[in-house]
C-alpha cells in the first residue's frame, strides 16, 4: 500500500508495508525494529521511540481527534491535515526520538503511525496512549556514617548521607531538602569546637560561614520530565574540629529539618541527631542517635 502525505508544498510518499503491533508498539520491516510508547497529559501527547535507525516518523489522527502541532529536536515537522496527523523528518538517521504533539477533539486511547527506516524500508505501529503519571518525593531520610578520628584527636570527620525516595512517573520531578540551622555552631563554639561544613556547590548551600547552617538540595533532576528511579542518594562530608579534651563527656544535639519540596503543600519533618562522646572525647556510636536511611 502506497500513501501520499502532504504538508504544505511538501509531499512524502511512504510504503506502509510493515507489521502492526499494539501496546508499547513495535514497528518492524525485514530486520528493522522500533519500539514506540505514548503518554498523554491534557491535550498533549509525547511519543518516545527507540530501535533501528529511522529518518521519518508519522502519526495518524482519528475520526474523533486531530493533531494540531508536532515537533521533535533536530527534525523538520508539520501536521498533515488530510488525515489529521503529523510527521517528522530527520536530516540524519536517529535511533531514538521524542515527538511532542498537541491534539484537538477526544483524547485518544491508541494512535497508529508509521516509520521510514534508514535503509528505505518502512513499518507501521499502533501504540496505546497512557495517562501521564507524576513523579514526586515520598520520603527523605538522613544518617551520620563513616566516622574517622585524627591520630592527635583534633578532628572527627564523618559523612551525612541522605536518601530521597520517589514515586516514579513521566511528569513532574522528585526533590527534597535537608536544612540545618545556626544553633548547632553556636553551641559548639561554647565548648571550643567548630563544625567545618563542605564548600558551596549546586547541592550544598552554606547560610553563613560565621553562624553556620546549611541547605542540602536533593533532586532527581531539574525540570518536569519525570524520573525513573525510586531511590536517589547522596552525601556531604563534615569535620568536627577541636581537641579531644573539649569533647569529654559531651553530647552534641543536631536538629535537622527534612522536607519534600515537590508537593503542593511542602511536608517538613524534624530529625534530631546526637553525638555522644566518652570521657576521653571518643565517639560512642551505641549511645548516639546517628539516624537511619529508611
Amino acid at each position: 500500500m502506497r500513501r501520499l502525505l502532504s504538508a504544505g508544498g511538501l509531499a512524502i510518499a511512504a510504503c506502509t508495508c510493515g507489521l502492526l503491533f499494539s501496546g508499547a508498539a513495535s514497528a518492524r520491516q525485514a530486520s528493522e525494529t522500533i519500539s514506540v510508547s505514548g503518554v498523554v497529559k491534557g491535550t498533549s501527547i509525547k511519543f518516545t521511540g527507540s530501535g533501528s535507525p529511522v529518518l521519518e516518523v508519522w502519526v495518524d489522527g482519528g475520526s474523533s481527534f486531530q493533531f494540531t502541532a508536532i515537533s521533535s529536536a533536530g527534525a523538520n515537522c508539520d501536521v498533515t491535515p488530510t488525515n489529521g496527523g503529523g510527521f517528522c523528518s530527520f536530516a540524519t538517521p536517529v535511533t531514538s526520538f521524542v515527538l511532542s504533539t498537541t491534539f484537538s477533539g477526544q483524547t485518544p486511547t491508541a494512535v497508529a503511525g508509521q516509520v521510514g527506516y534508514a535503509d528505505t524500508s518502512t513499518g507501521t505501529f499502533s501504540v496505546l496512549v497512557t495517562p501521564a503519571s507524576e513523579c514526586h518525593c515520598t520520603n527523605l531520610s538522613v544518617a551520620l556514617k563513616d566516622f574517622k578520628t585524627a591520630e592527635d584527636g583534633s578532628e572527627v570527620a564523618f559523612v551525612l548521607k541522605w536518601r530521597l525516595d520517589c514515586s516514579t512517573g513521566t511528569t513532574n520531578y522528585c526533590a527534597g531538602e535537608v536544612e540545618s540551622f545556626g544553633e548547632l555552631q553556636k553551641e559548639l563554639h561554647k565548648h571550643g569546637l567548630h563544625l567545618h561544613e563542605p564548600p558551596d556547590s549546586p547541592t550544598f548551600i552554606r547560610k553563613s560561614p560565621v553562624t553556620g547552617g546549611f541547605i542540602i538540595t536533593c533532586n532527581s533532576h531539574h525540570g518536569s520530565n519525570g524520573c525513573n528511579r525510586s531511590e536517589i542518594t547522596g552525601n556531604e562530608k563534615f569535620e568536627l574540629l577541636g581537641p579531644a579534651k573539649d569533647r569529654s563527656d559531651l553530647t552534641i544535639n543536631w536538629l535537622l529539618h527534612l522536607g519534600c519540596n515537590d508537593l503542593p503543600n511542602r511536608k517538613v519533618e524534624k530529625e534530631k541527631l546526637s553525638l555522644k562522646f566518652d570521657a576521653k572525647g571518643n565517639l560512642e556510636p551505641n549511645k548516639s542517635e546517628l539516624g537511619m536511611l529508611d
